[in-house]
């Protein structure tokens, strides 16, 4: 499994060491990320991503939203540094656990209008903020 996870804080995923797409590029259509699996270090499916929030004013990715396994209707926004696409699978990798992402401080309608709860997030994560 590749174990490369983006902590710098740079806006993105990290690029896997298991290879680019099947035409050499390694961007993917902001389309396909909805259903696709995020697994945790064990290899087991954490969930789905089940939407994406941008920064306007970058076009950057900020949080990936993830629906976890057997809890589809709590989403968690997670920042977009502590995961990282793996090709070989198609889907996401990260090392946070279930837990880690459960207890990550709990969002509210307008979290993403909400700079105080962004701090709170991502200091939980460990990520600088964008």
């Amino acid at each position: 499994m590749p174990s490369e996870i983006n902590t710098t804080g740079a806006p993105g995923p990290t690029i896997t060491s298991s290879g680019t797409n099947s035409d050499g590029s390694r961007l993917i259509p902001g389309r396909t990320l909805q259903g696709k699996n995020v697994y945790g270090q064990s290899g087991d499916v954490l969930g789905v991503i089940g939407d994406v929030i941008i920064d306007p004013s970058t076009a950057h990715i900020v949080y990936y939203v993830i629906s976890l396994e057997g809890d589809e209707n709590a989403p968690h926004p997670v920042p977009v540094a502590r995961l990282g696409y793996d090709h070989a699978r198609e889907g996401y990798i990260s090392d946070l656990s279930r837990e880690q992402i459960e207890s990550a401080p709990p969002q509210h309608e307008d979290w993403y209008e909400d700079q105080a709860w962004q701090l709170r997030s991502h200091e939980h994560y460990g990520v600088s903020r964008p």
